[in-house]
């Protein structure tokens, strides 16, 4: 299949001044770069550009320059290749490892003396699975997802359900069976039971319960608080009665819509099919290469080695480590670094512009950012960070002129997603900045 409608150019052009694109920017001779791994044909499975990229998951080896002047993205090595990936425009937020749909058949789960089948039953429009116990056992009876390391601090794990019987939510220390959080739903009912942190716990300090019907069943949640950092094993169990695990054989409940999130709130639901496909409904989805962080990066046909005035902007998340998806030498040495702080260096060896996070937007950790660097002479430079303009915390070093080749994008060991970027040998005006930024922003599905 392609996914057309997502990545269609008429939907992209919506970000701007109706009928501009950022290829305008190349008229004239000026030359650079564009990419735009979200519109359609530029993303291709071989170097050759002979087989489209179709679906999220799939490598990337292939990246079309849609400037006109070819420098294209290209991986020969299938290992280093980044992941073609789609989000929705309001951020990730489902940590689960993959959606309702594989609970029943996929690896990500497994059981505690439950039998797991599909079910074609669905109140929200995601498949479901039928839980049933196969053992009478005081240990109860659960499906669970793989373990997943989380940090300090508080989560909400969620699912709709629908049954005649009882289930426990437990968030258990993957390590510790005693270190729990537990709370008992009657699916009979529709009542709440007993919530509360098991006698073992270490890591657990609090926890809140919560159910309310929706479609033909309920959503169920169970809200706890982490002291430390820990892996957690997500348990969904079937069980007799309340304040005990114990299930005799056949208790059952259907699931679908499973979700652990950060905060003390269910939010919409995501489909997540894998960690390259997460969709919510009535979200726009939004497309990117997913760098792994270990060996990830591409090569540029051409290098991009300005002669004076530059301007280099890229839409791109603000995770990674040691720095942020960037254009770059290969040395390295010339390059567009965001950092993984809210910080932001343009740097051509012993020549560079540093940009403190001061006056610009906080808590960046993890969410999408916009930054366009224009350089206009040897100590003029601007930057804008999310459509605001770095006005304080700026230092110059040498020359801001020169600048040595850049030949790719992202280096081996950096991990983070990329929507788009520019580079373009000349100082672009004004107005044009705010068109491009504008451009960029809806991309990366920021409000600017």
């Amino acid at each position: 299949m392609r996914l057309a409608v997502d990545l269609s150019l008429t939907s992209v052009l919506r970000s701007g001044a109706q009928g501009w694109r950022p290829a305008q920017l190349f008229r004239n001779g000026a030359q650079g770069v564009w990419y735009a791994p979200g519109q359609a044909g530029t993303l291709f499975l071989d170097a050759a550009g002979t087989q489209p990229v179709t679906m999220p998951g799939q490598p990337v080896a292939l990246m079309r320059d849609i400037s006109g002047k070819r420098r294209h993205a290209i991986q020969a090595t299938l290992a280093a290749r980044p992941t073609f990936a789609r989000e929705p425009a309001g951020g990730r937020r489902n940590m689960l490892p993959a959606n309702s749909a594989n609970i029943a058949q996929g690896a990500n789960w497994s059981s505690l003396r439950v039998e797991r089948a599909a079910a074609v039953e669905s109140a929200t429009g995601e498949p479901a699975a039928i839980i049933t116990a196969t053992v009478t056992d005081v240990n109860g009876a659960a499906a669970y997802p793989v373990n997943i390391p989380l940090a300090a601090g508080q989560y909400t794990m969620s699912a709709v359900v629908k049954g005649a019987g009882w289930i426990v939510l437990r968030p258990t220390v993957s390590s510790d069976f005693a270190d729990a959080a537990l709370s008992w739903f009657n699916l009979g009912t529709g009542a709440a039971g007993t919530s509360q942190i098991g006698g073992g716990a270490s890591v657990f300090t609090a926890t809140s319960s919560a159910i309310t019907a929706q479609g033909d069943g309920y959503l169920v949640r169970i809200t706890f608080t982490l002291g430390t950092a820990a892996t957690i094993s997500l348990r969904f169990y079937a069980v007799d009665g309340n304040n005990a695990l114990s299930v005799t054989t056949g208790a059952a409940f259907r699931m679908e819509a499973p979700q652990l999130e950060t905060g003390a709130v269910r939010t919409a639901y995501q489909r997540r099919v894998s960690a390259f496909d997460v969709t919510e409904a009535g979200q726009r989805s939004l497309h990117c290469l997913a760098f792994d962080g270990v060996d990830d990066f591409m090569a540029m046909a051409s290098a991009f080695a300005p002669a004076g005035a530059y301007t280099m902007t890229a839409t791109r998340d603000a995770s990674g480590f040691p720095g942020g998806l960037t254009f770059e030498s290969a040395t390295p040495g010339a390059s567009l670094v965001q950092s993984v702080s809210t910080g932001l260096t343009a740097n051509t060896s012993a020549n560079s512009i540093s940009f403190a996070p001061s006056g610009w937007p906080s808590g960046l950790a993890g969410a999408r950012r916009l930054d366009l660097v224009r350089v206009a002479g040897a100590t003029s430079a601007q930057a804008w960070r999310n459509g605001v303009l770095a006005e304080n915390g700026i230092t110059l070093a040498g020359n801001l002129i020169p600048m040595s080749a850049i030949s790719r994008l992202g280096r081996a060991g950096t991990s983070g997603r990329f929507y788009g970027g520019v580079m373009i040998d000349r100082a672009i005006t004004e107005v044009e900045s705010q068109f491009l930024r504008r451009d960029l922003a809806y991309r990366g599905g920021i409000a600017l």
